[in-house]
């Protein structure tokens, strides 16, 4: 019997008996197949929730059909969970854990077991590709979770991380937390300092931890932002009419057997005909007699629409439970986020305040070590002072009127630069000597050597160090005044200024790139005018331009004694210092220097500057040291 076609019965006991055994059948089926689907849904086990989705992901379960991921799907076990060109989804385990999947990704869920009393379970998750950012819940706290790929198995306790999983390389970036680790081809690499980030390439041993870089992370983080999207936007209306072909009605699920987030639809067997005795396909009914084909229609008909009605009624009720379980699930997710966040903060927070103390800890244990090395220097020029006094009073000739020309007084500018072991001295092109003084780590130092009579006018060295400052408001940088004998005349006596400080490695000039910053800061030397010795302050400006591999001194002008110098030095390698050079007022000025300190985020400038100079001119010798701080800074970041 086709659908649509008119069947003529006679209402007879025969035809009674026939439509109650029916009946009895039909009621079988509709008791007997939720249960079989119940026994189905049982075999499959829940392990969280999607929290937030942007089109399109979808989910297939070890039994159930495909269906979309909308907000409040649960998630189950051993079930495949991918992303379209344009789709983010994120999971909510029921221990805590969020895992958001990006464009294209794709995963399966292998184990998963977590007993909310004692915290404790268990967490396996197949990658096959795409990005993916882990934050840790209850579990990852007692133990690893794992996530095996097609290049390597990673684990990670606690905090966060982001992972990018290709078709030939893994990358994961350790955000934050106790520890990562990734273990490939027999070897593992595991760190626990947030920051870093570990490539694998298919096939070879994962490589060694390098810092993570700002763009990289960035770039990831958009390429992961989940846009929560309002629940009624895809939803059915809830008075929709059902759609099915009543030749496949065997095939499709009822209402009862549709999964939690999915739309239920009502499939109507056989047409029914109206009380004009017309069915759905036109065909007009007829039977043995008008009187008793009328009133039976009629009340088959009530009693379907009455069934109708109550079917929409249940409907939207459990439309109206699935709705609110969506918005406590929201907050719930959203609260979670909240605490997430505060967490990161204050870890965050606690980190930078370790790191400023260990900071604090060796720019004073180096101010130690520098306080001490000067005061040996004092000491052993003290002595040195007394055997020149004594060699002079013994030298008679030096006193007369006809003197000769060895006993004249001779100035030369010394530049202290390279860090060293041990001392040397090197002539270089202005004629000056170039000294290595050994123990200016890091640092630069720079001054003049006084030879026989221009020793009495330096013995007060507190009137001559009175007043001089060296950039009050640097953190990483450390100076100092010194006196020394010069082993190789006992009669001379060289004097200046140092600098210490904890230089910038080529990795922070390098995140620096497109950056520029301007730094401002004090010079102070020793001069020699011919008649006496004397300590001099003078000040910098600087102006430096940050690269990828280079970076550029664009402008520096300095003011000293009464001169001023400006110069430039283009196309420096990052790690290497910087050299200037100018003639101005019949005086030549030179300098050395570097950049100085840790920046307090990736990506920004070095915080100092620091070096040598020195000034040499008619009758006129000058050296000693600069410093100075960051000012302000701009770039394409900023």
């Amino acid at each position: 019997m086709s659908v649509g076609s008119s069947v003529q019965l006679e209402w007879s006991s025969y035809g009674k008996i026939v439509a109650i055994t029916l009946a009895v059948l039909l009621l079988l089926a509709v008791v007997l197949g939720p249960v079989e689907n119940a026994g189905a849904a049982q075999a499959e086990q829940e392990v969280g929730v999607a929290a937030a989705a942007t089109t399109q992901a979808v989910g297939i379960p070890p039994v159930s059909a495909e269906r979309v991921l909308n907000p409040g799907v649960k998630i189950l076990l051993d079930e495949q969970v991918r992303t379209d060109a344009s789709g983010r989804l994120q999971i909510l385990f029921l221990d805590g854990t969020a895992l958001t999947l990006g464009a294209d990704s794709d995963l399966v869920i292998d184990q998963y077991f977590f007993d909310p009393d004692s915290g404790q379970g268990g967490m396996s998750v197949s990658l096959t590709t795409g990005l993916f950012r882990v934050i840790g819940g209850k579990i990852s706290k007692n133990q690893e979770i794992k996530f095996n790929t097609p290049t390597s198995k990673i684990t990670i306790r606690g905090g966060m991380t982001d992972l990018d999983v290709r078709s030939d390389q893994d990358i994961a970036h350790f955000i934050y937390g106790q520890a990562m680790s990734v273990t490939a081809n027999g070897v593992q690499q595991k760190i626990s300092q947030p920051g870093f980030t570990i490539a694998v390439d298919k096939g070879k041993a994962p490589g060694t931890p390098q810092r993570s870089k700002a763009t990289d992370l960035a770039k990831l983080a958009d390429q992961l932002e989940v846009a929560i999207e309002s629940e009624d936007k895809d939803a059915a209306p809830s008075d929709a009419p059902a759609t099915a072909d009543a030749n496949n009605a065997d095939d499709t699920p009822s209402e009862a057997d549709t999964s939690e987030g999915g739309t239920a639809e009502t499939i109507e067997v056989s047409p029914e005909a109206d009380s004009s005795g017309e069915n759905a396909s036109g065909d007009t009914t007829t039977g043995s007699s008008t009187e008793s084909a009328g009133p039976t229609q009629r009340e088959e008909k009530q009693r379907a629409d009455e069934q109708k009605q109550g079917a929409k009624k249940e409907k939207a009720k459990k439309n109206l439970k699935t709705k609110k379980g969506k918005q406590e699930t929201k907050k719930a997710v959203k609260k979670k986020k909240t605490a997430a966040k505060k967490k990161a903060a204050t870890k965050k927070k606690a980190a930078a305040k370790k790191k400023t103390a260990a900071k604090k800890k060796a720019a004073a244990k180096a101010k130690k070590k520098a306080a001490a090395k000067a005061k040996k220097a004092a000491k052993k020029a003290a002595a040195e002072a007394k055997k020149a006094e004594k060699a002079e009073e013994e030298t008679d000739e030096c006193d007369s009127e006809d003197k000769p020309a060895s006993c004249e007084e001779e100035v030369v500018v010394e530049v202290v630069v390279e860090e060293t072991e041990s001392e040397s001295e090197e002539v270089v092109e202005d004629g000056t000597v170039e000294v290595s003084r050994a123990g200016a780590s890091s640092g630069f130092a720079g001054g003049v050597v006084i030879e026989r009579a221009g020793l009495l006018q330096v013995a007060d060295q507190a009137a001559l160090l009175e007043g001089l400052e060296l950039c009050r408001s640097c953190r990483f940088l450390e100076w100092g005044y010194f006196t020394e004998q010069i082993p190789t005349a006992m009669n001379s006596l060289r004097m200046g200024f140092w600098v210490n400080g904890i230089a910038a490695t080529s990795a922070h000039l390098s995140a620096a790139a497109t950056k520029q910053a301007r730094y401002s800061g004090d010079l102070l030397g020793m001069v020699w005018d011919g008649t006496q010795a004397r300590a001099t302050q003078g000040d910098f400006r600087s102006t430096v331009s940050f690269g990828v591999a280079n970076y550029s001194v664009d402008a520096f002008s300095a003011t000293f004694d009464g001169g001023q110098y400006s110069s430039a030095a283009r196309g420096v390698k990052n790690g290497s210092p910087f050299r200037l050079q100018d003639a101005a007022s019949g005086r030549n000025f030179t300098a050395k220097g570097n950049l100085f300190g840790h920046p307090q985020a990736v990506g920004q400038p070095p915080p100092e500057m620091a070096g040598q100079f020195s000034i040499t001119g008619n009758n006129y010798q000058a050296g000693g040291v600069f410093g100075g701080a960051m000012v302000s800074q701009s770039g394409n970041d900023l």
